[in-house]
């Protein structure tokens, strides 16, 4: 396991490795981490996983860098962060499934 005290409170995840795309952010990956505050995703990324960053409770800023590739949000994915209320308290928006939203253009 990952000790979360040698996380950082902003996360950029990389849109490369080794000259290969990052795609997907996978099931649990940042799962019950209370010191994420703000993660940056790349444009490449398609797929977030299943309970990625469920109970990440200090979680309170996502940003897309460039136009966002997102075709899926695992169910889950940011229950019980701090942008669960903030995104499905947006006027306009509808409640998904798994209770979070996002908009994109």
């Amino acid at each position: 396991g990952q000790d979360n005290d040698a996380v950082d409170s902003s996360i950029i995840i990389l849109g490369t490795v080794e000259n290969c795309s990052v795609v997907e952010i996978l099931c649990n990956a940042f799962y019950n981490n209370i010191r994420i505050k703000n993660i940056t995703i790349p444009s490449s990324i398609k797929h977030i996983g299943e309970n990625c960053f469920l109970n990440a409770s200090s979680l309170i800023g996502l940003s897309f860098i460039g136009d966002s590739q997102l075709i899926s949000i695992g169910q889950k994915a940011f229950y019980q962060t701090g942008l669960q209320t903030r995104i499905n308290r947006r006027s306009g928006q509808k409640r998904s499934e798994n209770g979070f939203c996002l908009s994109f253009g």
